[in-house]
This record gives structure tokens, C-alpha cells and sequence, in this order.
């Protein structure tokens, strides 16, 4: 959970996992172009090979928001 929120798992594929160990740093910005082009609005914040942790930015809509006030 972060902010109330919980983190999206997201897993890649075989092509940019294989940079894990040859390339460190073209994987990382691999995978880091891989989730601002599939999850816009999302950042990773943990990566537990092979699962990443991704946590959604993007700002809630007004409706959710007053439905988390009522809920506090």
C-alpha cells in the first residue's frame, strides 16, 4: 500500500529480463520504457525478480476523492 493505495505487480517479458544480466543499465531503462508506454501515470518502486512493484501517480478523480473523505 502506499498513500492508501495499493501497488500494481506487473511482470516483462523475456526480452528485456535478459538485459538483467548482460546489460544492468539498458534494463532499467528498458523496463522503465516499458511501463510509461503500458501503465501511463505509474512508477516503479520495487522490482522482486521478476515481479516489479508499481505505484499509480496519477491523480484521483473528484468522486474518489470525496468517497475517501467519507470513508475517514
Amino acid at each position: 500500500m502506499f498513500n492508501d493505495r495499493p501497488l500494481t505487480q506487473s511482470l516483462i517479458g523475456p526480452r528485456i529480463m535478459a538485459l538483467l544480466d548482460s546489460d544492468p543499465e539498458a534494463f532499467e531503462q528498458e523496463a522503465i520504457e516499458y511501463f510509461a508506454l503500458g501503465y501511463p501515470g505509474r512508477t516503479i518502486v520495487r522490482f522482486d525478480n521478476p515481479t516489479f512493484y508499481l505505484r499509480d501517480d496519477r491523480p484521483l478523480k473528484p468522486y474518489f476523492k470525496d468517497k475517501q473523505r467519507q470513508q475517514r
